[in-house]
């Protein structure tokens, strides 16, 4: 998963009331840290859980930054007490709820324990998807989930197609809604940065953990090409390596392009919005197998900037009418990348058109996002499934 900001840390268990309640929510799975689109999805949907009730936080987390063998271990040792908390939890609120993100491989079987035990105590859940694995792949794990969540529960997709492909691999019995990765972003729009094209370089930008299934070599190749063809640009890279040999690429290419290539390691935070800033274009030619909504792609379309990426999973729905900023999957991406740069950079004007068009669909997706989150939120205390949205 990409890395992102990290949000203000809460306690593992919100507070709760002595009084009775309209809503009580437990949400099952890893808070921040470590930092990923799931674990800060998970936060905020919690963060949105409080506002009309209290949120018991049975957080799986160890803490650490990184995603180890030694993390999943003791995630287990998390879930197994977590498991009795649930089973033996004292209901302080008219209705309680169950909210979890689903786990994929054999970490299924969290969720399975968890669905179990709230079908026994008589809880809804509601399971939030954010990986292709088992879409790609059907398990039966999956299908057991989904019948331990049926009638009361609901499954969770980050878009249209992605609940599509859920019910294309699955005979579901619990209905789909969607809860967009969007959820994440600012209340607001942040402040449009400065066009840096317009002073001349033009500067590539791409985020994410750096590996060859992100496409880290359609980007190196996309700036070597502009910059063979006498192209004034740089290349902002950005994000944890977490392969040996990319490691070594980096080097390589910052030692041979000092002045034009730059790695700014993990970034979070203010660091991270100063890399949207600093940018004129993202570059994300993903090819990993179970992508699914990456959330950097609204992101830098936040700092009103044109994203380049595959037309695959759920990135269309991200970009909307701007089509033509994704290659076919498995198409041509650096022809594409290099054909759009040229573009932008012989006509500013055209540049600042795809750049307002970023920033108005962001707007787009900030709205649908929030009124997704407040539907849940309905679903939640009320139990009405008209509440939830279904694109």
């Amino acid at each position: 998963m990409t890395m992102l900001s990290t949000p203000p840390q809460k306690k593992s268990t919100a507070r709760m009331n002595t009084n009775h309640t309209a809503l009580e929510a437990i949400a099952l799975g890893v808070f921040p840290p470590p930092v990923t689109g799931m674990t800060l999805c998970t936060e905020r949907v919690a963060q949105a859980l409080e506002t009309v009730g209290t949120v018991r936080r049975l957080n799986l987390s160890s803490g650490a930054t990184q995603i180890t063998w030694g993390f999943r271990l003791r995630k287990l040792v998390h879930l197994l007490l977590a498991l009795p908390r649930l089973l033996f939890h004292r209901r302080q609120a008219q209705r309680v709820v169950l909210y979890m993100p689903c786990n994929k491989g054999l970490a299924m079987f969290y969720n399975i324990a968890a669905a179990a035990i709230a079908k026994l105590r008589g809880i809804p859940v509601a399971v939030h998807h954010h990986s292709y694995a088992y879409i790609r792949e059907p398990v039966w794990r999956l299908k057991l989930l989904d019948r331990l969540l049926y009638p009361h529960g609901v499954h969770l997709l980050l878009c249209p197609r992605m609940a599509a492909d859920l019910q294309a691999a699955y005979p579901l019995r619990a209905p789909c809604r969607i809860i967009p990765s969007t959820i994440m972003l600012p209340d607001e729009d942040v402040p449009a940065s400065e066009n840096v094209a317009r002073r001349g370089s033009f500067t590539l930008g791409h985020l994410s953990n750096l590996t060859l299934a992100k496409g880290f070599d359609d980007v190196v190749e996309t700036f070597r090409r502009l910059h063979t063809a006498g192209r004034d640009v740089r290349l902002l890279l950005a994000g944890p390596i977490v392969e040996t040999e990319i490691q070594a690429q980096v080097d390589k290419l910052c030692a041979e392009f000092p002045e034009r290539v730059e790695y700014l390691g993990p970034v979070y935070g203010a660091a991270k919005q100063s890399f949207f800033h600093e940018i004129d274009a993202f570059l994300f030619p993903t090819r990993y197998a179970t992508e699914a909504q990456p959330i950097v792609l609204s992101e830098a379309m936040n700092d009103a900037k044109p994203v380049i990426s595959f037309h695959r999973v759920c990135i269309p729905q991200l970009v909307g009418d701007a089509t033509e900023w994704l290659a076919p999957e498995g198409g041509d991406f650096v022809g594409l990348a290099t054909q759009l740069i040229g573009q932008w950079m012989d006509d500013p004007t055209r540049y600042a058109a795809n750049q307002a068009r970023a920033r108005a669909r962001v707007a787009e997706l900030r709205r649908h996002a929030q009124q997704a989150l407040a539907g849940f939120v309905a679903w939640a205390t009320e139990g009405n499934l008209n509440h939830l949205s279904i694109n």
